[in-house]
């Protein structure tokens, strides 16, 4: 199985393999484009391993339908021969990006603390914004201008925590925009399903593994013409999904979190790389 996804700028680029996590579709997703960028602007070809694991078997063939890659980008679903000769692309010091690494802006800074990168922020952006744009969205929906609202992992809002649901219907009873969608892959708080104008995903294009379920939920995140992100954590995972952060890249529309104070998206903001995300706004309760 074959997609090549390398912009060449010349007839001898450098060949690497890199290993796509075998966890959840949003991080895979978010590596793509983070090692397209990298590859585009250091004439890197890459070939990458799409590999699945217990918990997270997507099948490659599903996301291909939905989802398109430029033809000069190289997927395989196991190593062969070929692929054990070639040295795998190492950025970082980690085997794979996730979390905020996944943001084009952290991910520009690592690579240059780690001397893997030398470009501007603008240009490495420029390369990120490219890849983003050379693949397409074969989805569409008669529903059209709703928001999305996405819960992470099916993040519950408990009964006891009554604040943050009332400000989120109040930030989107805020919005013009009176028709929603609310994707959750567990149970969905019960606070949102007051609302008016429900719309409801159709998950009969996908059929068989469960996992797809996931897809279906992305491509309406895209599809959307704004994503309100949700996760009642007030940990270290608080407030931030992977997956309706590429959802909004690749749909280019506006991301709205809901986040705690001391949850990793303060941190990165504080210490990291203090600057702001462009489309992606925070309210914090």
């Amino acid at each position: 199985m074959r997609r090549t996804i390398i912009l060449k700028k010349n007839n001898n680029p450098k060949k690497y393999k890199y290993i796509l996590p075998g966890t959840g579709l949003g991080d895979r997703l978010a590596n793509i484009l983070t090692v397209c960028a990298y590859a585009n602007i250091n004439n890197l070809e890459i070939i990458f391993i799409w590999q699945n694991s217990e918990r997270f078997n997507y099948d490659i063939n599903d996301v291909f339908k939905f989802i398109t890659f430029p033809e000069k980008y190289i997927f395989l679903t196991k190593e062969n021969r070929d692929t054990k000769l070639l040295k795998e692309l190492s950025i970082r010091g980690q085997d794979f990006y996730h979390g905020f690494d996944i943001l084009p802006e952290t991910a520009h800074k690592l690579a240059l603390v780690n001397n893997r990168l030398n470009c501007t922020l603008n240009e490495y952006l420029t390369a990120y914004k490219n890849s983003v744009d050379e693949i397409k969205i074969n989805f569409d929906t008669d529903n059209k201008d709703y928001i999305a609202v996405h819960c992470r992992r099916g993040d519950k809002l408990e009964a006891n925590n009554k604040f943050l649901p009332d400000k989120l219907l109040n930030e989107i009873k805020k919005d013009k925009i009176n028709k929603y969608m609310i994707l959750s892959d567990e149970q969905i708080p019960i606070e949102l399903l007051n609302l008016h104008n429900i719309l409801k995903p159709n998950y009969n294009i996908m059929k068989g593994n469960k996992h797809n379920y996931m897809l279906t939920d992305m491509l309406y995140l895209i599809k959307s013409k704004k994503i309100f992100s949700i996760h009642n954590d007030t940990g270290w995972y608080g407030g931030w999904s992977s997956f309706s952060f590429i959802a909004s890249k690749l749909g280019n529309n506006n991301l709205v979190s809901f986040i705690h104070d001391n949850t990793r998206y303060d941190t990165m903001k504080r210490y990291i790389y203090p600057l702001e995300i462009n489309n992606w706004s925070i309210i914090r309760f």
